[in-house]
């Protein structure tokens, strides 16, 4: 009778390999001692941590990440809210700083100089991330208004950052406004790509940062007042725009250099704005919230032939007209292909028409039945990526579902929602779905 083999048992070499496949290696390395050195071995010796204010202020666990001969190239800091946290947060970047690339910081509540001190002790990184962070001071919390004055003009004398390698920096809307005088302090053209998710009022400062920033390639904003900001000194490639108001002067500004377009958040009701849009010769990325946007003006999007992807959001119902229209439209390069519009109400002839315009390798649509589920794969015969919102009952899923065989494409990823079936009904569904599509290899059913 043979013996079960444990993989902690397979020699190391043999791991290696193994290992080697996998994406995550930081969660398979928190397993065991064993697994946790083979990660390292395979990643030369480089991995995520994660680390808290509590694990910080746990004494072994100090000594470990202070004095360990690993090397980070990635570290996520969280909950550093007291000086204690903060100094020995700084041990550690000062010991590991010539290997962090990529520094987070999430819920931090630090001053202003310490979080400049943070990011010059870690000398290489070149991409920051800030999520949920605040800014603080020392003083006594009764502080009377004569001392507020006071207070800001010390907070700005704080030593200029000298971190020179950061190229990539995000900031989430859970962050502290004061954050910008942060951004401030870093050099001129040292940027290339900024997330600010954050809703902010100074435009003076956030101008004033932006025109220090003239090597910025890639640009997310937040803000209701966008068309105060100038970025005709800036030569993007992408711009997401997160706002429910947007410039057309920005816009033009950026027209030359533009390949990727992001719209998505907030409707767009502005025929000018959107006839705009469409003159970027250059665009290859377009996602966009369609609103009141006249008939004429949509039309307008098929002078987009540089498109290699393209989402389309709507929340009003968009005629059939429209839709057939749209279906004819034709795309030399686009091979992703998303229609997020709930409303939608396809006909089978729309859908044959749209396979006939266009070579897609992935393509998303909400809210189609179980029989255009089949004629999407019939007709869509190079599709590797398909994500579908089903919206038939029950037993004309399973009646479609038992007169089909086996699929044979080029289909790699499959994900169907079902809005209309039970939590057993959608487990019945999946077992069919698999012995149907047996060379999918990634398939959800929610």
């Amino acid at each position: 009778m043979s013996k079960k083999v444990q993989i902690k048992s397979l020699p190391d070499e043999i791991l290696m390999e193994i290992f080697g496949y996998v994406d995550q290696k930081w969660q398979l390395s928190m397993t065991c001692k064993t697994f946790y050195y083979i990660c390292c071995k395979v990643d030369e010796n480089r991995y995520l941590v994660k680390i808290n204010g509590k694990m910080i202020m746990n004494d072994k666990i100090f000594a470990s990440l202070k004095n360990t001969s690993r090397k980070f190239d990635e570290v996520h800091i969280s909950g550093i809210d007291n000086d204690n946290i903060y100094k020995r947060v700084l041990q550690i970047l000062m010991k590991h700083n010539k290997n962090i690339i990529s520094l987070h910081l999430a819920t931090t509540q630090l001053t202003k100089s310490q979080y400049l001190n943070l990011f010059n002790t870690a000398s290489n990184v070149n991409q920051i991330v800030i999520k949920s962070v605040a800014i603080k001071c020392h003083e006594d919390k009764k502080i009377n208004m004569t001392r507020i004055k006071k207070l800001k003009d010390k907070a700005c004398e704080v030593k200029s950052i000298e971190i020179t390698s950061v190229k990539h920096i995000l900031i989430d809307q859970h962050c502290d406004r004061k954050i910008l005088f942060i951004l401030n302090e870093f050099p001129s053209d040292s940027l290339e790509t900024l997330i600010l998710r954050f809703p902010t009022n100074d435009m003076k400062l956030l101008q004033q940062f932006l025109c220090k920033q003239h090597r910025l390639q890639k640009l997310t904003i937040y803000t209701n007042f966008i068309h105060s900001i100038s970025i005709v000194h800036l030569h993007l490639t992408h711009l997401t725009i997160e706002s429910r108001t947007i410039s057309i002067d920005l816009l033009k500004s950026q027209r030359s250099n533009l390949t990727y377009l992001s719209i998505i958040n907030f409707p767009l009701n502005d025929d000018e704005v959107f006839e705009e849009i469409c003159s970027f010769k250059h665009l290859k990325v377009l996602k966009i919230f369609i609103g009141n946007i006249s008939y004429d003006k949509i039309r307008t999007i098929s002078r987009l032939q540089m498109l290699e992807e393209l989402t389309v959001k709507s929340a009003i119902k968009i005629d059939e007209g429209q839709l057939t229209v749209f279906c004819s439209m034709k795309f030399t390069s686009l091979v992703k292909l998303e229609l997020l519009l709930p409303n939608l109400d396809i006909r089978d002839e729309n859908l044959i028409i749209l396979s006939k315009s266009l070579m897609l390798l992935y393509l998303r649509i909400e809210s189609v039945s179980i029989s255009q589920f089949f004629i999407v794969l019939t007709n869509f015969s190079g599709l590797e990526c398909l994500k579908l919102v089903i919206n038939s009952k029950f037993n004309e899923i399973d009646q479609h579902l038992n007169e089909i065989h086996e699929f044979n494409g080029n289909l790699k990823k499959l994900s169907l929602n079902f809005i209309k079936l039970s939590l057993l009904n959608k487990l019945s569904i999946t077992q069919k779905l698999k012995s149907i599509f047996p060379n999918v290899k990634n398939l959800e059913v929610n």
